[in-house]
């Protein structure tokens, strides 16, 4: 009989405590996947994978560099992400604030951090603030269609 109650009682806490446990809501699911959004751009931009970048946006696209106009079209955003000989990214991150999910568009504002080297010299970290608009395309997948950024000084 005591074998038989300490065999039960761990089964029980277990299904009392997953009682308790939050469910998966839609829209931590959908966060969850623009976070995920977010660091594959990351890693595809200290990867120098140009292509997997341009995934990330969606086809109508635009970018808003600190200090300059707007860049549209996807040969343009490309251009302005390209980067000259011997510089490397060697550390890019996204730090969102908020997310806000409403169907299949998303806002998302936060701080961003990296660092770049050029040849053999030490790297130079930057970072400052970012808005980005997402959208959910029609494959299920989150791409950004307005990005948005300048220095944090």
């Amino acid at each position: 009989m005591k074998s038989e109650i300490r065999k039960t009682v761990p089964v029980l806490l277990l299904a009392l405590m997953c009682s308790f446990a939050p469910a998966q809501t839609p829209d931590a699911t959908e966060r969850q996947a623009i976070e995920a959004a977010a660091a594959s751009f990351s890693a595809a931009y200290m990867r120098g994978d140009m292509d997997a970048m341009m995934d990330s946006y969606a086809n109508d696209a635009v970018i808003m560099p600190g200090g300059r106009d707007i860049i549209s079209h996807r040969d343009s955003i490309r251009r302005y992400w390209t980067l000259p000989p011997g510089r490397t990214v060697t550390h890019h991150k996204s730090t969102p604030v908020e997310i806000t999910i409403v169907d299949s568009t998303a806002y998302d504002y936060g701080y961003y951090e990296g660092a770049s080297a050029q040849n053999d010299k030490p790297p130079v970290s930057w970072g400052g603030k970012y808005v980005i608009v997402w959208v959910k395309g029609d494959d299920g997948m989150w791409r950004m269609k307005v990005d948005v950024w300048n220095t944090r000084k």
